[in-house]
């Protein structure tokens, strides 16, 4: 991957590593995508498992549209963070 324009995350040495993925931001995780190290949709996937763990507690989400974020991610688009 192109280190150069993944910006510093503190505490993240290894951006294969799905655990230390969701600490870094939209940019870096479409550096991930841009280099093939990382799909839009295994992305999605673990934004959601980390919402599914924590939104009972926090209440932080009340209008979810999994299936849609999903699908979204899988469809073919063009741009920075398309699937």
């Amino acid at each position: 991957m192109s280190r150069k324009f993944l910006p510093t995350v503190a505490g993240v040495t290894d951006t294969s590593s799905p655990a230390e993925r969701e600490f870094l931001d939209a940019t870096a995780q479409a550096a991930l995508i841009r280099d093939g190290e990382a799909t839009a949709t295994e992305l999605v996937g673990a934004a959601i498992e980390r919402l599914e763990a924590a939104n009972e507690t926090l209440n932080a989400v009340i209008h979810l549209d999994l299936d849609g974020a999903v699908e979204r991610a899988a469809t073919e688009l063009t741009g920075p963070l398309a699937g």
